[in-house]
């Protein structure tokens, strides 16, 4: 292994103390005057390097992986985007608001609060499946 003296590496002065003013004087990002003699030349000192050593030091590292293969869930299979399952969601809360509303009814566009919440469901829906696969039917509780 090959070093050079400290001095001459000057990303470390700002470390041993040295001024801003000190470093502009360096003109550091001139690199050292060293690099620019023979190879021959420059001022490298060799280290001894026991390879044991390095070897016992080197840590030793598997890769493991598991591979699971999960059925498609349903939002997935019957729409390509996520923003269709986010409509579809709105439209089937909206179904079911309206269908307990004598009155007043939602028709048309569907509105920012309704897209906000199915959105919102949509992704506990997705959550709760990571977390617990136990129970697949758990989603229509929550339309």
């Amino acid at each position: 292994m090959e070093t050079c003296p400290w001095k001459s590496q000057s990303s470390r002065l700002a470390s041993r103390g040295w001024d801003s003013k000190e470093l502009l004087q360096l003109q550091w990002w001139n690199g050292p005057s060293w690099l620019k003699e023979n190879k021959e030349d420059w001022h490298v000192q060799k280290i001894p390097v026991d390879e044991d050593i390095v070897q016992s030091e080197k840590r030793k590292t598997g890769i493991s992986m598991k591979i699971v293969q999960q059925e498609v869930p349903w939002y997935a299979k019957r729409f390509s985007s996520y923003y269709s399952c986010v409509q579809l969601i709105g439209c089937i809360r909206r179904f079911g608001n309206n269908s307990r509303k004598l009155g007043e009814r939602q028709s048309g566009h569907l509105t920012q609060n309704e897209i906000q919440d199915a959105e919102h469901l949509l992704l506990q829906v997705i959550q709760k499946e990571q977390i617990s696969s136990k129970d697949s039917d758990s989603w229509i509780v929550c339309l």
